[in-house]
């Protein structure tokens, strides 16, 4: 199996830098255009995906519905979504800056608890990891399981997607673990995770899911501990190299959905 774990693209949070959580923060133009770039780069090297699984929160729906759009596959019109794949909440921190969340946090000794920004709690890294498992379950080893090569996009968030990776690497032994990737090696004794991945927006990593030659389907045991996984990338963003920001504020707008669907956005109509 090839898995794609994909970070959404751009939001006006993002450009803001405000913390978004839970919260639907709308894509920007520039962000569109990422998603735009991403798709057209997987459709020219050849990467058709079988599956695509979306978060439910609009900035990584929209990001999955664009590579749907580019597949060229009939069997993909959609992404799946779940909540399982939400970025992580915030608490109260939500919408704040993450310049303020810091004087905030500096000076909270000294602030009444009545107006903390830090009123509401945060999910829990542990609450990350049961949706993080759950999704794993329910959704990857069933395709790991079959006999079909499968190459599955995963489109999720920064903060959430880092879990993820954690939990897929926990059902394999560390020896079982190759980082095809210079430099970006980072393992940790005694445990199985062997980098520490992070995603710009619209960067994805790459990773092969390899069962030993010697099993079949039907012989296949529920324990992935003797399979193989390679790290091929780690936020790769070839895709965005030629990538300009549209100046005047444009790029960094918040895109406006009523002015074309996406499927006109991302298969425009031909000109006259």
């Amino acid at each position: 199996m090839k898995l794609f774990l994909i970070r959404h693209a751009e939001t006006v949070h993002n450009v803001g830098q405000i913390w978004a959580g839970t919260t639907d923060s709308p894509l920007t133009n520039h962000g569109m255009l990422q998603i735009q770039h991403l798709a057209k780069y997987f459709a020219a090297s050849g990467i058709r995906f079988t599956h695509v699984f979306s978060s439910d929160l609009s900035r990584a729906r929209i990001t999955a519905a664009g590579l749907c759009s580019e597949a060229n596959n009939e069997q993909i019109s959609s992404p799946i979504e779940t909540p399982y794949l939400r970025e992580r909440s915030f608490g109260a921190l939500e919408g704040v800056s993450w310049h303020r969340a810091v004087r905030s946090r500096e000076s909270s000794s000294s602030m009444n608890a009545a107006t903390s920004v830090f009123r509401g709690e945060p999910e829990t890294a542990e609450s990350m990891r049961v949706r993080a498992n759950a999704f794993v379950e329910e959704y990857l080893r069933p395709l790991m399981m079959g006999d079909a090569d499968e190459t599955v996009a995963v489109v999720s968030h920064g903060v959430f997607l880092s879990v993820l990776w954690e939990c897929i690497a926990a059902h394999f032994r560390p020896e079982n673990i190759k980082v095809g990737v210079e430099g970006k090696s980072n393992r940790t004794s005694g445990t199985s995770v062997v980098v520490k991945p992070f995603w710009s927006n619209t960067g994805f990593m790459e990773l092969l899911i390899e069962r030993p030659v010697s099993l079949t389907p039907a012989s296949i045991p529920p324990s992935l501990a003797a399979w193989t996984l390679t790290v091929l990338a780690i936020n790769n963003t070839a895709h965005l190299r030629h990538l300009r920001r549209t100046g005047g504020g444009i790029g960094s707008a918040s895109h406006d959905a009523r002015q074309q669907k996406i499927s006109q956005f991302f298969h425009p109509s031909p000109k006259t």
